[in-house]
């Protein structure tokens, strides 16, 4: 009957930027002998996809003697003399590992996964949300209004689904009804404004004539203008429309 050989593998990855740094890991899924330096290569791949270069190539050795000595394996008989000198046991490999660089590239690479992750289920729980407050309250306030909304609640900055945020657009606006265009919606006030100024409004009280009126429909753009940049942050608007309505109301302040 066959004796089955067992081996315990230890690994020293070292850094090759850094020789001091090395990190000391087990083969805990293989006790067997490798047949081939490929297969080896492979093993180490596979347990330690973390620590060691995607390549095949790397260098891979062994430590021999009382003072250790680090024998590099180039070839099928140098994996072969390893064996010779540790015919069963432990054996303490060694390899070299990624570079700083890599290790910095492969935790950028799962960082932005994790990110396109968490924007993928925000993404879903606004949709959610916005559902519901359209359900509720479509008839009482536009597209845009809902989404920002069901934005402030996923992100933990509103609590109400009965009562809108206290921000500019629910709060300094009428509410409008869902027939009402979205550029009715964003820039209605730069548009009245612009025709008050140009003779539009015949019966003008006197007192909308002077400085003090003037700052407050200053005021009033300049509130569009952060609502319309905050759709357009959002998502809600394209880029399209957030320039079209943007330069309508930069051209009603122009006017001021």
């Amino acid at each position: 009957m066959q004796i089955q050989l067992k081996f315990d593998y230890k690994v020293k990855i070292t850094n090759p930027a850094r020789k001091s740094d090395v990190v000391v890991r087990h083969l805990h899924h293989f006790h067997g002998k490798f047949d081939s330096l490929l297969n080896l290569h492979v093993k180490l791949v596979e347990e330690f996809k973390e620590q060691v270069p995607d390549s095949l190539s790397f260098n891979i050795g062994y430590f021999e003697g009382q003072k250790h000595a680090k024998m590099l394996m180039g070839s099928e008989e140098d994996l072969q003399a390893m064996y010779m000198r540790y015919p069963s046991g432990e054996v303490t490999l060694w390899c070299d590992g990624r570079k700083s660089e890599e290790n910095g590239s492969a935790a950028k690479k799962r960082k932005r996964e994790d990110v396109a992750s968490n924007y993928h289920d925000k993404a879903e729980e606004v949709e959610d949300i916005y559902q519901e407050l359209m359900r509720k309250h479509s008839e009482n306030y536009d597209i845009p209004k809902l989404r920002l909304w069901a934005r402030a609640i996923a992100s933990s900055n509103h609590k109400s689904m009965d009562h809108p945020p206290e921000y500019p657009p629910f709060s300094s606006t009428p509410k409008r009804t869902r027939q009402e265009s979205l550029s009715t919606t964003i820039s209605g006030a730069a548009i009245a404004i612009a025709q008050a100024l140009g003779g539009g409004k015949k019966n003008s009280a006197p007192d909308q004539e002077g400085g003090s009126f003037q700052v407050d429909l200053r005021m009033k753009n300049f509130e569009q203008l952060r609502y319309l940049k905050q759709l357009y942050d959002d998502n809600i608007l394209t880029e399209e429309e957030f320039y079209e309505q943007k330069e309508n109301i930069l051209t009603s302040l122009k006017k001021l």
